[in-house]
């Protein structure tokens, strides 16, 4: 029997993946914003269940972990590389990070755990986000995350007083045991000031895609707005951001309509309009490329997966 099969065995485990997936969770810390995705414990799937999987080539804007309890678990990333965990391991997806995944083992139990880290101040650099790789990867996990994890099923359940702020601190104690496990963590060296230092452009860039988020946003635009050509803005989110200005706007529309699908009843056509789409067909086309679903499934998914 596994280590972890008090995890996976918990007679709460379906009450706590349907309870979290209703349960908002984030947390403010001092240079960016945690925002939990889901966060799901499998158990061993069927072969009924195996057989009518059909999984696909996609990726996300949020960090996506599998931390495997027993057996394997497999995903395939684009360019053919195949990363396999057992158990006490876990696959780390970094955003935009197409992948896809394969079965393993027929005996699999994991914890799925996605969320993203966003920074409070685009001109300053995240001293936490900066910790992870962005790289797909494959860690051994430390004894302190199933420790949370098991706190943190016990509070979903228990639903005691100040339970949202346990919560979300049990949510930042999390993504800190996921950081450790990052050779960026243990490779980083003291910066200097200037190292730290954040071209001052940066947040002209950002602030003029937040403020024009109901429009079709170009590259262009930005560039005559600032006075710079489009080859600098992507070269100064290159080195700044690690992402083309292209993929930085689409990331931002894509996270403003999950908002708006987990968080708001507005219709889709209206969520199209409200981040600068012309009709909701082109916007479900669109949030399926980021998201690897359409925005109906995904606010369904919210609210009613996970069982």
């Amino acid at each position: 029997m596994s280590m972890y099969s008090d995890i996976y065995d918990n007679p709460n485990r379906l009450q706590v993946n349907r309870r979290i997936c209703n349960m908002p969770l984030r947390y403010h810390a001092s240079d960016c914003d945690i925002e939990m995705v889901w966060l799901v414990i499998h158990a061993p799937r069927t072969m009924e269940e195996k057989d009518n999987a059909t999984p696909v080539f996609h990726h996300h804007t949020f960090f996506e972990t599998h931390f495997v309890l027993q057996g394997q678990q497999a995903y395939q990333l684009s360019d053919g590389r195949e990363l396999v965990a057992g158990e006490g391991e876990v696959i780390m997806l970094p955003p935009m990070s197409s992948h896809r995944g394969l079965w393993k083992s027929e005996d699999m139990c994991k914890v799925a755990f996605a969320f993203s880290i966003e920074r409070s101040d685009p001109t300053v650099r995240s001293e936490l986000l900066n910790c992870f790789s962005m790289e797909a990867a494959v860690y051994t996990v430390s004894d302190i995350l199933p420790s949370l994890i098991t706190l943190l099923m016990k509070e979903v359940v228990q639903q005691q007083k100040f339970c949202q702020e346990m919560l979300s601190s049990l949510l930042y104690q999390m993504v800190l045991a996921y950081a450790r496990l990052s050779p960026a963590m243990s490779d980083k060296r003291e910066e200097t000031m200037q190292d730290r230092a954040v071209d001052g452009r940066v947040g002209e860039i950002t602030r003029y895609i937040e403020e024009h988020m109901t429009e079709a946003i170009q590259v262009n635009d930005i560039a005559e707005h600032i006075h710079i050509s489009p080859k600098q803005i992507n070269r100064i989110l290159q080195r700044e951001l690690q992402i083309k200005c292209s993929d930085y706007i689409d990331r931002k529309k894509a996270e403003q309509a999950k908002q708006l699908l987990s968080y708001t009843d507005m219709r889709i056509p209206d969520i199209a309009t409200a981040i600068g789409f012309a009709n909701a067909f082109s916007f479900s086309k669109f949030f399926k490329r980021m998201e690897g679903m359409p925005p109906g499934l995904f606010r369904q998914s919210r609210y009613n997966h996970f069982a």
